[in-house]
């Protein structure tokens, strides 16, 4: 499918994916459990539209956003969109003068924001003359409008209005400026229009195979392409949910895999290498145990998880069984840390360095069942 003839625009891909996955779930937020079918979110981007109207934003106007990923930077970007805006999204690790830099440069008169982000005070940051808009966060402060007042601004525009913007929009007319970090010189902006996302991030995910059902939890931050394109705005292609995560932390990142069935999670190799580094921690909270002897975890392939912890034990105290060391394992440690099998052995296979066989260890999976925590 040629995604950018298809749809046309960003904000018609979204009304059109309304009625191709309908009450399907699209978007959640995992802090606080509020959840969107792909019918309310198209819904929601009109409602912001309507207010991003109200505002004065016209076809061809720049805004941006500059918070961390959540619901709201979603609707805030496609509520610009709908409106004929131009999408200017910053980076959240932007001090005062480049952030205002890229407001100047792209003549964004609006910002999208938050109270406070990781120790930021974006509103502090902002430069005179711009008008901001809380998304998330902690009260609305000298001017700027909260969330719910921004919305209510739009009960005033007729929806039609918005409906024939959005019948309006192209695959040429500019949907975004995506500004490069400026890390040897000033940063860029890169103009691009809504029928190169769409075809571009449509053929990305078509070869990643995104399929509907799908859930994605989202690291990579809105700002970037990553999060951005071959994050929310493929989901809302293909059907897939999106799971917004505000920041790293491995440890939440696996009970929320594990909680919510993700089943696609994209990052660079450093991300994986630190969620990796849990069979290691399990080794050595199992190695606690007082009838455990040594242990050793490796990960073996998951169809689900794309790999698990298994967990390899010689018994200290012959009397430990099955059922006792899987009650301590409960008790003891978060579900993501725990291993999903565990099996008894009288040795841990190792070379002539010392070193463990992990082959082998797996070649026993095979050659005999083992115990589950599932």
């Amino acid at each position: 499918m040629r995604h950018d003839l298809e749809f046309r625009s960003i904000p018609a891909m979204v009304r059109a994916s309304a009625s191709r996955f309908a009450d399907g779930e699209a978007l959640a937020d995992l802090d606080d459990g509020r959840r969107w079918s792909f019918r309310e979110v198209a819904d929601e981007m009109v409602r912001a539209a309507r207010a991003v109207r109200a505002l004065g934003v016209k076809p061809g106007d720049r805004v941006a956003v500059w918070g961390p990923n959540c619901p709201e930077w979603i609707f805030a970007a496609l509520g610009v969109q709908a409106a004929g805006g131009v999408l200017v999204p910053l980076n959240t690790r932007f001090k005062a003068a480049e952030a205002e830099y890229i407001l100047r440069k792209s003549g964004a008169g609006t910002v999208f924001t938050v109270t406070g982000f990781l120790g930021a005070d974006y509103l502090g940051m902002l430069p005179e003359g711009v008008r901001a808009v809380v998304m998330r966060g902690g009260k609305a402060t000298g001017g700027a409008l909260g969330w719910e007042e921004f919305l209510a601004l739009g009960e005033r525009v007729d929806e039609r209005a918005v409906l024939g913007v959005i019948e309006g929009l192209g695959p040429d007319d500019v949907s975004d400026i995506m500004f490069t970090p400026g890390t040897t010189g000033r940063p860029k902006g890169v103009v691009l229009g809504h029928g190169q996302s769409l075809r571009a991030y449509g053929w990305l995910s078509d070869v990643f195979t995104f399929r509907p059902g799908d859930r994605f939890l989202i690291i990579p931050p809105f700002f970037h392409t990553f999060g951005y394109k071959a994050g929310w705005l493929a989901c809302l292609m293909q059907g897939v949910t999106t799971l917004p995560q505000p920041v790293f932390d491995a440890g939440q990142v696996l009970e929320r895999i594990e909680r919510e069935r993700v089943s696609i999670l994209l990052g660079p190799p450093t991300l994986f290498e630190d969620l990796m580094r849990h069979p290691r921690r399990a080794a050595r909270l199992l190695g606690a145990h007082p009838s455990v002897a040594e242990v050793a975890v490796i990960g073996v392939p998951d169809e689900r998880l794309g790999e698990v912890g298994a967990a390899f034990v010689v018994r200290g105290d012959a009397s430990l069984t099955e059922e006792e060391l899987v009650a301590w394992v409960r008790e003891h440690m978060a579900n993501y840390k725990a291993p999903r099998r565990i099996a008894f052995v009288d040795t841990l296979p190792r070379n002539a360095s010392m070193k463990l066989e992990k082959g082998r260890l797996r070649a026993l999976l095979v050659e005999r069942p083992a115990d589950s925590l599932e």
